[in-house]
């Protein structure tokens, strides 16, 4: 078959773009604030992931998108304490929100908090601090994270 017209069916038939750019946002919103905390991934699997990081205080949910063997870091992450999870080697679907297949999906079993402090020194000085996190899935420190598997719905919800 013809590579163009090959290329046109398989676009043709989702809406969504075949591959996306590492730390691409398909889901929820992020402001520009640089004083907010940083979300590094290091993604060491073979395949590509979708992370979600859902808040446990409100109903803001981002999902980002990793490429295999890759590392992005999100920044500007609203403060709070979010449940974490990911899905190797998803689909998106026509709303190109949700995933319509994933090849295994987990869920961190602790909250991740993201959080700004201000400390105040006594020669006047202000120090800022910010509750960065950071993920590594497919290293030997998975296993140790202490991740539990859950549902495609699960995740999408």
């Amino acid at each position: 078959m013809n590579t163009m017209l090959l290329a046109t069916l398989l676009s043709a038939q989702s809406p969504c773009p075949l591959t996306l750019p590492d730390g691409a946002l398909v889901r929820g919103q992020l402001s520009a604030d640089p004083e907010l905390s940083l979300f590094t991934i290091h993604n060491q699997r073979d395949s590509q992931v979708f992370v979600k990081l859902e808040s446990l205080s409100s109903d803001q949910t981002i999902v980002v998108f990793v490429g295999s063997g890759r590392t992005t870091t999100i920044d500007s992450i609203p403060l709070g304490e979010y449940a974490v999870s990911y899905a190797v080697d998803g689909r998106l679907g026509d709303d190109c929100s949700t995933l319509v297949q994933a090849r295994s999906t987990k869920s961190f079993d602790r909250p991740f908090t993201f959080y700004r402090r201000e400390i105040a020194h006594s020669d006047g000085s202000i120090e800022i601090e910010t509750g960065d996190n950071w993920i590594e899935l497919g290293g030997n420190t998975e296993n140790e994270a202490a991740a539990s598997s859950i549902t495609l719905d699960q995740f999408n919800s």
